[in-house]
């Protein structure tokens, strides 16, 4: 449904997107039941269209770079700090990771209630708002896939409160995790009016 969505608002931009191999071949002739697989890649005629501003200027390389997590940010954090905050991060990822496990395994189908419980137990070890934000966000969709839409609803309602506060003013420069909770607060508020 999220691909479905992406291919409209890129038909609604004028934009070209394939997917698949080979991209020498026309997007006019890809087999829509593929697209949700991927690779994805622009045409050339998108690609020459495609730019990236910053506070309304063009965007350098390096704050391209900074944007996609492939350079690290200036941190003035010393690394025994940042190690340790990897540390304390890890029983909140091993969480995650089983749940998914659980549910890519066919637990989800099986026994929904399960897997959200597993998720929920994944937020509840959250360090940041961006983690919590993931956990309860595949919670709700545990509890969707299982027919529980009230729960599905409580879990979204809980996501609300947890971006609010921190989303409301954004850090400088604003971290992929900051837009990320930004983009699933937009998706909760429009889930629950």
């Amino acid at each position: 449904m999220l691909v479905s969505r992406a291919f409209a608002d890129f038909a609604a931009w004028g934009v070209e997107v394939g997917w698949g191999a080979p991209p020498s071949e026309s997007i006019a002739l890809l087999n829509p039941d593929g697209r949700s697989r991927g690779p994805f890649w622009l045409s050339a005629a998108g690609h020459a269209r495609l730019g990236f501003l910053v506070d309304g200027k063009p965007a350098d390389r390096r704050q391209l770079e900074l944007f996609l997590g492939l350079a690290p940010w200036p941190s003035s954090e010393p690394d025994a700090a940042r190690l340790d905050t990897l540390s304390h991060n890890l029983d909140y990822w091993s969480q995650l990771t089983q749940a998914i496990r659980d549910e890519r395994d066919g637990m989800g189908r099986l026994a929904g209630p399960q897997v959200a419980a597993s998720f929920h137990a994944a937020s509840l070890t959250a360090r940041n708002d961006f983690q919590q934000a993931l956990a309860l966000t595949k919670e709700s969709l545990a509890w969707r896939r299982s027919a529980q839409f009230d729960d599905s609803r409580l879990a979204l309602k809980k996501l609300g409160g947890c971006w609010t506060a921190a989303v409301s003013k954004p850090p400088s420069p604003p971290s992929p995790q900051w837009l990320a909770s930004r983009a699933l607060g937009t998706i909760t508020r429009a889930e629950n009016p």
